[in-house]
């Protein structure tokens, strides 16, 4: 292969690869890390405040932790948890990665786990 050839076939691959990347990075990251501590992102904090199934995402409990504080165990595609309102956010205290929400044997393992986390925060 000539030089001439090779540079015609590496730089579009390396343009697709640089735009694909740069896609991901100004995509809305479903957290946000602020002072130490995991908040959830814009679209996910919508969620959160409007409870119910959403595309992607769905709370499956609403408790208050013993400071009197709301809280939602949530199951989601890019990030699943625990979160629980802090000031003008939602603050993830227990975070996982996401799931396949089509996937029932998925969804019912971190459903059972993270209502097990939802107990133990629960006031009691």
């Amino acid at each position: 292969m000539t030089s001439r050839r090779f540079l015609r076939v590496l730089i579009p691959g390396v343009l697709i690869v640089s735009a694909v990347l740069v896609i991901r990075l100004l995509a809305d990251d479903p957290t946000i890390n602020q002072d130490g501590l995991t908040f959830a992102g814009e679209e996910l904090a919508r969620a959160l405040d409007r409870p119910g199934d959403g595309p992607g995402m769905r709370v499956i409990r609403s408790f208050t932790d013993p400071g009197g504080v709301p809280c939602r165990a949530f199951l989601g595609e890019a990030v699943s948890g625990i979160a629980c309102r802090k000031d003008a956010g939602w603050h993830l205290r227990v975070a996982r990665s996401g799931i396949d929400v089509s996937d029932p044997a998925a969804v019912a393992h971190a459903e059972r786990a993270l209502l097990r986390s939802a107990e133990q925060m629960e006031v009691q």
